[in-house]
């Protein structure tokens, strides 16, 4: 019904059916109500589909052939915007979706970031290196002990060791053995209620890929913000018209007035010939 309104509005629908050259059976009152001017737009305005081709077929009778033309154009005009708006419609939908997405991403990327570098702040800034250095220098100190207990198991092999050696390598052994379990507690204890050098740089890892992943999903949202902006730009659903519409030479309007005269007319000559027909039968066998 809406097209049929505006079809009213802009090309006077109504006024076209109810002058009085329209047939006064089917002449539409000037005071009609909508429905009753629908119900006259779906009889003269037909509209049908052929699956086959993908071809939608129009037909529109009028009074006036030319008043069909116009009202044929009109009503694709109408379509062509209908199909317009929903392509505009779902384009900008995607584009609105796409910018959502992005501004996520990169609030998302920005708290991975932040959340890096608070890390950062409240540790060694690459525990990683550290970590490094204190294995090197665990494995420094493993080497040194080794080289301290094989020689005091060598003095203590001797069956008359020198004493002040043996307590020497000893002591040297027992410092030795305390640097050793405190390099290690770095690596794993807790210091001061603060986390473990190990801890540190495992949050730090996570938090670094944290940041990675939130920088590959920011690159795909920008290239996928990209080309709703490009998709944006085109025509994604269209109205091809293959044939304009085209003036009938004969008004194909029916008349029905018109028609029901010559209907009784033809109707009733033939009920005259039959009835003189058969007068002239009961003459002829009465004589």
């Amino acid at each position: 019904m809406g097209a049929m309104i505006r079809l009213d509005e802009d090309m006077q629908f109504r006024e076209t059916f109810s002058t009085e050259n329209v047939d006064p059976l089917q002449r539409l009152k000037p005071d009609a109500t909508n429905n009753k001017a629908y119900k006259l737009y779906k009889k003269y305005i037909k509209l049908g589909y052929d699956p086959t081709e993908g071809l939608i077929r129009m037909e529109v009778s009028s009074p006036d052939p030319l008043d069909s033309v116009a009202f044929s154009e009109k009503l694709i005009e109408y379509a062509e915007e209908n199909v317009d708006q929903l392509s505009k419609k779902k384009r900008r939908d995607t584009l609105e979706v796409s910018s959502i997405s992005l501004e996520d991403a990169k609030q998302e990327r920005r708290l991975a970031q932040q959340r890096l570098v608070t890390l950062q702040e409240g540790s060694i800034l690459d525990p990683q290196g550290e970590i490094a250095g204190i294995r090197t220098l665990i494995g420094n100190v493993e080497i040194q002990l080794q080289e301290k207990q094989l020689a005091l198991n060598t003095q203590l092999g001797n069956s008359k060791p020198n004493r002040s050696k043996v307590e020497a390598l000893q002591g040297e052994v027992a410092v030795l053995e305390v640097e050793l379990a405190r390099q290690k507690a770095r690596l794993t204890q807790e210091v001061e209620g603060d986390s473990s050098l190990a801890s540190k740089a495992a949050e730090i890892q996570i938090a670094q890929a944290d940041l990675a992943t939130a920088d590959l999903v920011l690159q795909s949202a920008l290239e996928t913000k990209r080309q709703s902006e490009i998709e944006a730009n085109k025509q994604v659903r269209y109205l091809s018209v293959s044939v304009r519409p085209v003036a009938s030479e004969e008004a194909s309007y029916p008349k029905a007035f018109e028609n029901t005269l010559l209907a009784f007319l033809i109707f009733a000559g033939i009920y005259l010939m039959l009835s003189l027909t058969v007068s002239i039968l009961k003459e002829q066998m009465s004589s």
